[in-house]
C-alpha cells in the first residue's frame, strides 16, 4: 500500500508542477517592465497571465531609477519589499526569488509597496545559487533622455540698462549630464543724453548642465560658450534743432511735431537728427545660470532661473558718425549711443520638460 501511495505521487507530481509555474505581474516604466519581462521569461516565470487557483503570483512595479538602474517593489500576499538594484538581469533574478518555492519572503520593512526611491543605499542581489554560480556584474549602461526648456526673463546689463527676453534650450541627458545647446533672444529701447535708440541682441550657446534631485525639486547648474550678435539703430526723436536761439536772437524754434509726441511720448525729448545709424557687432559669449525646477507634472516643471552672461570684446560707445556734426548748442557726448555691455545678469521663469 505504501509503494502504491508513493508511485502515485511521483506520476503526479510533475504535472502538478507545471500547472503552479511561477507567475508574476508587472507594471510601471513601459521600457523597464519589457527588459525586466524578457529576463524571467528566460528563467521560466510566466508574466501578465492569471495563475491557476492556488498557484502564487507575485507583484511588481518598476521604474528607472534616478541614479540609474532599476527601483523595484514586490508584493505577494501580505510581504513586500523595494529596493533598487543594477539591472534587468538582477532585478529579473530577485523576482524570481520571490516565486520559488524555497524562498522565505522577508517582513515588511519601512519601506512599503511601491515606495520606489528607498533610503538606503543602492543594493545588487545575490541570484538564486541554482540559476547562477556567480554574482551578475554591475550594468555598465547608461540612462538617456532629452530635456527641452522654454523662459521669459528680464536682465541688467552691467551699465545699468534693462532688457526683455526670451529663450529656448534643447539636451541630451546621459545619466545626470545633459549637453545640448541654449539660445535667447532680447530687445530693449534706450534713452540717452538727447537721443534714443532700440538694440536686439541674439546669442547661441553649446551648454553643458549637471541635474542634482532634492525630492520633487532638481537643482541644474549649466555652463554655455558661444556667439553672441548686437544690433544697434537710432531712433530719431520729435525735437528739430536748425540754430542757437542765445547766439541767434533770430532764431526760431519750429513748432512741436504733435502727431510724433502724441504716438512717441517716450521719445518726444529726443533729437530728430535726419541721420540713420544702424551698426551690428558679433562676439563670443560665456555663461553660467543656475535653475531650479519644481515638479508640476510627470516630466513637467517649473523653472526659476538666474544667470550671468559675459561678452568680451565688445565695441565701446558709438560717437556720430564722420562728417555729421551736432545741431547747434548741443553738446557731441549728448548724442553718442552706448557700445557693448561687458555683460548682463539674467532672472527668468520658464516650464522646462524632461523624460529619461
Amino acid at each position: 500500500m505504501t509503494r502504491s501511495f508513493a508511485l502515485l505521487c511521483a506520476l503526479t507530481a510533475p504535472a502538478g508542477a507545471d500547472v503552479c509555474k511561477p507567475h508574476a505581474q508587472l507594471e510601471g516604466d513601459p521600457a523597464a517592465v519589457a527588459s525586466v519581462t524578457a529576463e524571467l521569461t528566460k528563467l521560466g516565470v510566466v508574466v501578465d497571465a492569471t495563475a491557476p487557483a492556488g498557484c502564487k503570483t507575485v507583484f511588481a512595479a518598476v521604474e528607472l531609477a534616478r541614479e540609474g538602474g532599476l527601483a523595484i517593489a514586490v508584493k505577494t500576499g501580505t510581504q513586500s519589499e523595494g529596493r533598487t538594484v543594477s539591472d534587468a538581469v538582477v532585478a529579473a533574478s530577485w523576482i524570481d526569488s520571490w516565486v520559488a518555492d524555497d524562498f522565505s519572503p522577508p517582513q515588511p520593512g519601512a519601506n512599503g509597496f511601491f515606495d520606489l526611491r528607498p533610503t538606503s543605499p543602492p543594493a545588487t542581489v545575490q541570484p538564486r545559487a541554482d540559476l547562477d554560480d556567480t554574482v551578475a556584474p554591475a550594468s555598465t549602461e547608461h540612462v538617456f533622455g532629452l530635456s527641452a526648456s522654454a523662459a521669459l526673463d528680464q536682465a541688467w546689463s552691467f551699465d545699468g540698462t534693462r532688457w526683455t527676453g526670451i529663450s529656448g534650450g534643447l539636451c541630451v541627458q546621459r545619466d545626470a549630464w545633459c549637453f545640448g545647446a541654449r539660445a535667447r533672444y532680447a530687445t530693449q529701447d534706450i534713452l540717452v543724453g538727447q537721443t534714443a535708440a532700440t538694440r536686439r541682441d541674439f546669442a547661441a550657446l553649446a551648454t553643458a548642465s549637471y541635474s542634482k534631485d532634492l525630492g520633487r525639486t532638481v537643482v541644474v547648474p549649466e555652463l554655455g560658450l558661444g556667439l553672441g550678435k548686437l544690433t544697434t539703430d537710432r531712433v530719431n526723436g520729435c525735437r528739430h534743432v536748425t540754430c542757437d536761439p542765445a547766439h541767434d536772437p533770430s532764431c526760431m524754434e519750429p513748432p512741436p511735431d504733435t502727431e510724433c509726441i502724441e504716438h512717441d511720448p517716450a521719445h518726444a525729448y529726443a533729437l530728430d537728427l535726419m541721420s540713420p545709424f544702424h551698426v551690428t557687432s558679433i562676439t563670443p559669449r560665456a555663461a553660467a545660470s543656475l535653475r531650479i525646477a519644481v515638479a508640476l507634472a510627470d516630466h513637467v516643471f517649473l523653472d526659476g532661473i538666474a544667470a550671468i552672461t559675459l561678452e568680451p570684446f565688445g565695441h565701446g560707445d558709438y560717437d556720430l558718425p564722420l562728417g555729421v556734426a551736432p545741431p547747434p548748442g548741443i553738446p557731441r557726448e549728448q548724442l553718442a549711443l552706448p557700445g557693448q555691455s561687458i555683460g548682463t545678469f539674467e532672472v527668468g521663469l520658464g516650464l522646462r520638460w524632461g523624460y529619461r
